[in-house]
């Protein structure tokens, strides 16, 4: 059913998407034990609201890959620019028989990623006291009406921007060096990315006398790219 409001407004404004939202996994997690799940919501469209199954924590991460497909209507603006359309999650973590708590939650506007196609990226959890961050792809195809319109600009320091995040991403997930912001799944816009190597154990840096691992070098040039940029230090990566 279609939000109310949608009434009020000339159809050559709406313009129809198809949308997969897809929840990855949650990393960086500073829990050992509960099962957590995800509940979204949007302010449009049709199938407003859902709910991941319940996962475990592993080291401190959680996997869902649960995907949800949806019909959204979007509104075009007076000054031709998309209104804005929130996806609205919110991270719960369930102990025993207690009453879920709130681990974060995440607002994203989807009218910011309606020309960007499939988009896959970590972002940072708001309202939260942890580092934690949830992987996300955004995959938006419209299906119906005017394609005359601009975008919102989309917000990158939502992002993840940690180096203890840095350190537990896979060598395929890319790194841009001077904004320290992760793309994941790009669909080519932007300057050009770079890989960093992959952690199998701990998501905090392995820096420090007895903790030597096969990615602790790696992770002090990036320190030392991030801080001291004038010593010339360089990033050991390679060219997607």
């Amino acid at each position: 059913m279609q939000a109310l409001y949608h009434w009020f407004i000339s159809k050559h404004r709406l313009v129809a998407f198809e949308v997969r939202i897809t929840l990855h996994e949650l990393i960086n997690v500073p829990l050992v034990s509960g099962n957590f799940f995800v509940k979204w919501r949007t302010k449009s469209g049709t199938a407003t609201s859902g709910c991941t199954e319940r996962a475990p924590i592993a080291d401190h991460r959680v996997e869902w890959n649960a995907s949800a497909l949806k019909r959204l209507d979007l509104v075009i603006g007076k000054d031709g620019v998309l209104a804005p359309c929130e996806l609205q999650l919110c991270v719960k973590q369930e102990m025993n028989q207690e009453t879920p708590r709130n681990l974060g939650v995440l607002t994203v506007n989807l009218a910011e990623y309606a020309r960007e196609g499939r988009v896959t990226r970590r972002y940072l959890l708001q309202e939260s006291k942890s580092n934690s961050t949830i992987k996300l792809t955004i995959d938006m195809k419209q299906v119906a009406g005017d394609t005359r319109y601009k975008t919102p600009a989309l917000k990158k320091n939502q992002m993840a921007t940690s180096l203890a995040d840095l350190s537990s991403h896979p060598r395929s997930h890319r790194f841009k060096p001077r904004n320290r912001s992760i793309y994941e799944g790009s669909t080519g816009h932007g300057p050009r990315a770079y890989s960093i190597s992959k952690s199998a154990s701990s998501p905090f840096l392995p820096l420090g006398n007895g903790l030597a691992s096969a990615y602790e070098e790696p992770a002090m040039d990036i320190m030392k790219e991030i801080f001291f940029p004038s010593a010339g230090s360089t990033l050991r990566t390679s060219v997607q």
